[in-house]
């Protein structure tokens, strides 16, 4: 029998498991490949805040989506709306939980080497506000 534990194994194969709290938090909050394309562009870029319009197109998606998408995300907490009569910004909460699960899944991505799912482009990008 190997001494090598079940972890080891997956890591040479190439496999690299999420903790279970950050697993919880995706399989609620990223059930989309929009809602996950828009949680690994705030793990990889955590200051950025800007407007829907500007990271829809980031993203290369419909900003009416976005939009829907980000204000959602903001009333469940996971994102900061500051908003005036006719502009509303975006950016990632800065509560500390929020702030560590944002941190963790950015370490995973890149470790895996996929800073976005599977056929989307980096998501890196500075900010512009």
């Amino acid at each position: 029998m190997s001494t090598r534990s079940l972890t080891q194994e997956w890591q040479t194969a190439g496999y690299i498991p999420m903790d279970l709290e950050l697993t919880l938090f995706l399989s609620r909050h990223a059930r989309t490949p929009l809602q996950w394309d828009i949680l690994a562009f705030f793990a990889l870029n955590p200051h950025t805040r800007d407007t829907a319009a500007a990271l829809a197109e980031r993203l290369g998606r419909q900003t009416p989506a976005v939009a829907r998408e980000l204000e959602d995300m903001a009333l469940l907490g996971i994102l900061e709306k500051q908003a005036d009569a006719s502009l509303a910004v975006y950016g990632l909460r800065r509560e500390p939980g929020i702030m560590h699960l944002m941190e963790r899944l950015r370490r995973h991505l890149e470790a895996v080497g996929k800073p976005s799912r599977p056929g989307r482009s980096d998501l890196s990008a500075p900010s512009r506000m």
